[in-house]
This record gives C-alpha cells, structure tokens and sequence, in this order.
C-alpha cells in the first residue's frame, strides 16, 4: 500500500489524512481475496506535483482531468514495498520502453499526459463526491500498473503525490484523439468523399488490397470503400484484442465507449479510463453463468446493458454488449441509442 511516510509529510490537514486513509481501507479491500494484485511487492513513486510542471487542461471526465506537460524530469524514484522494508531504486524516463507505435522523436513531456482530480470536486466541500473520485484514480493507477503492457491498453509510467490525497496524479500515455472523434468527425468525412482522389489515396496508403486498383472512377470508389470497411474493423479488432486481455485477467471495463478508447498517432485504439473498473472475485458470483453480485447503474447508459440497468447479476458479457455498440457505429457512423425498460435518453438529454 501507499507509504506511511505519506501520512506524516508537511502540510497535510487532519481531513487530508483521514481522507489519504480511507483511500487506503478502501484499498485493502480491494486487494483482498485477489488473484492480481499482490499488495507484498508494490512499486511506489516518490514524484511530487513540484517535480513537473503541468500546462492546459486537454480534456475531463466526470471524477478527472487531463493536463499537458511541458517539463519532467529525467529521473524519477521508486520505493518498492516488500514484506514490510523497502528499498529504493530510479527509473530514467528517457530509457523508459515507448509502445512501437508513439513517437519516440518527441520530447519527453510531449510523450504524457498528467491526470488528476477535477480541480471543481478537489475543492469542493462535498466529501462523498471528492472521496470517489480520489478512489476512482487510485484504482486506475493500479490496474494501469498491471495491465498497460498490452498494446491496446493505454501506457502508464508513474504515479505522484500521495494516494487519496487533492494532489495525487498519475502520468500516462498521450493519445492523439478519442474514438469518439474518429467515428463522428474524421471517418463521418471519408464516408461522404469516398469518391475524392485525396481520400481515395489515403485510404491506399492505410490499406493494401492485393488487386489491380482505380481503373474507373467507379472501381475507384468500390475500393475505397472495401478498405473503409477493413480499416474501421481493424480498429474493432484492436478494441477487442485489450478487452479480452482484461477479460483473460478476470477484470470488468464496465465503461466502454469511444469517449474511453484513445487512438495513438500511429491508429493503435487504446482503452483507457479504468475508474470503474472491476476485478470479478469467486465471492461474487451469483451462478454458473458468469454474473456476479456487482453496483448497478454503472457506466454510461447508451452502452449498458439491460441488466446493469436493472441492478441486476451481471459479468463479463455486459463489456461484450458494450463492445457490439461500437460495432454498431464503425459499421454505421451513428451513435447507438437503445431505450431501456421504462426509460428514455430524451429525458437527459441524449
């Protein structure tokens, strides 16, 4: 868990270490009875919000925002908390292993992103509202240590701060745009000029199709559109290649939608946002189906499931349903709306 040495630093008021301690009671639970984390051998990064300066604010969710960096340093410790000692060693963030598809020709901050609390919940009175989002980025940052070694999961390198507290952060990987994005603004584009030499040659340059190309205005456009098709699947398949690998590892998304799939400057979609993520612990389950006793209502409504809707058991195969809506709108380019049981999105707005 998080250092004690945390708990004693400077500056700290009472109600920040009550808070820094029911982070980690909250985390104790989490790690209990799992068959991931393994809370005897944990790395733990001594970065202080001090040692980088942030720059604008790029983006925020419901708990979270999103800050440039425009310095870091090169260096960056870590205590490693074994059976009680502990010992320090250093990583060099310039040495640090770049996904093959990043930019490694960048300077370094322009390779991360910091992400911390949303400045309006960390000061803001409302201590229910503060306690789960300090809770939501703690648990990030800890499957991000464990799972963000896949591909198609987003890359994560440090954490700062202490756990539980308004300055706790962690630095991970920066994406060039949202799914979100790449459905409804760039591929809604290529579909309506799927006829345009331009496009029609990016799409070239994306996909190889072994046939003899563009010999009339009307082959030109069957081929674009076949490798539009393949091109939007591709980035599918990449979706369902991290999700399975979550899956494999018994941890439910419960959140998948293009606003959490991030596309890096090579077009490798990266999940990211693990706040509400969830390790699926023996327990739980309720039958021989794969639901577990789990909160209902979790997740964003326009890719949930039935179930999750209700408050009822549900597993793995609610990120499945999540995952076939955006099927749903790489094939169609339009955003998947279904009407619940005695609900309708055009009551808030959807």
């Amino acid at each position: 868990m998080q250092s004690n040495s945390c708990l004693n630093s400077s500056g700290h008021r009472r109600d920040s270490i009550m808070r820094i301690q029911r982070c980690q009671e909250t985390l104790k639970d989490m790690y209990k009875d799992s068959n991931i984390f393994d809370d005897s051998n944990c790395d733990i990064s001594s970065l202080n919000l001090s040692d980088v300066k942030a720059g604008s604010m790029i983006g925020k969710g419901t708990f979270g925002q999103i800050r440039s960096l425009t310095s870091l340093p090169n260096e960056i410790s870590f205590t490693q908390m074994s059976s009680g000692s502990s010992s320090s060693s250093m990583c060099n963030l310039e040495e640090t292993e770049i996904r093959s598809d990043s930019r490694s020709d960048l300077p370094l901050p322009q390779k991360y992103v910091l992400k911390e609390i949303r400045g309006s919940i960390a000061n803001d009175c409302n201590e229910a509202t503060f306690n789960a989002a300090a809770i939501d980025l703690v648990k990030e940052s800890r499957f991000l240590q464990l799972l963000s070694h896949h591909e198609n999961i987003i890359g994560f390198y440090c954490t700062g701060g202490c756990e539980g507290s308004r300055d706790f952060f962690i630095l991970i990987e920066k994406i060039e745009k949202t799914l979100d994005d790449l459905f409804f603004r760039e591929w809604r584009h290529l579909q309506r000029n799927l006829n345009c030499i331009r496009v029609q040659q990016y799409l070239k340059d994306q996909i190889s199709i072994e046939h003899d190309l563009c010999k009339t205005p009307r082959r030109q456009q069957k081929d674009a559109t076949q490798k539009f098709l393949i091109l939007r699947l591709q980035v599918i398949v990449g979706i369902t290649s991290g999700l399975a690998f979550l899956h494999e590892n018994n941890v439910l998304f419960r959140d998948l939608k293009p606003t959490n799939i991030g596309i890096s400057s090579k077009g490798v979609p990266l999940i990211f946002d693990f706040g509400l993520a969830r390790e699926l612990k023996s327990k739980d389950k309720v039958d021989e189906e794969g639901n577990y006793k789990l909160t209902g209502m979790v997740g964003t409504l326009r890719y949930m499931t039935p179930e999750v809707y209700r408050s009822n058991p549900y597993g793995l195969a609610s990120d499945v349903y999540s995952l076939t809506m955006l099927l749903y709108e790489a094939l169609t380019l339009i955003k998947a709306v279904l009407f619940h049981e005695s609900f309708s999105f055009s009551k808030i707005g959807i």
